[in-house]
């Protein structure tokens, strides 16, 4: 959705894109998943959110994302990460 769009209007390399956009996507499969009870679902969710931040955390640090791409996305991720783990 909305941060696959945000990802896609980075100025990215295609295989750096590629990533971003697939642990963004294991986190919409989490979201989709049915889970045993509610303690589950937010471990897994927490989890794949984890792989997402330490993800753009990394990019952020090798310089691949601008000050400005990293907060947009890392607030986006935040705002999401808040709504699935209520």
């Amino acid at each position: 959705g909305i941060a696959k769009g945000l990802v896609r209007s980075f100025d990215l390399a295609p295989k750096q894109e590629r990533e971003l956009i697939n642990a963004i996507e294991r986190v919409e499969k989490a979201l989709k998943k049915s889970f045993r009870n509610e303690k589950s679902r937010k471990s897994s969710l927490g989890k794949e959110f984890n792989l997402l931040v330490r993800r753009v955390d990394l990019f952020k640090k090798k310089k691949i994302l601008s000050q400005e791409e990293y907060d947009e996305l890392i607030e986006l991720i935040a705002k999401a990460r808040a709504n699935a783990l209520k």
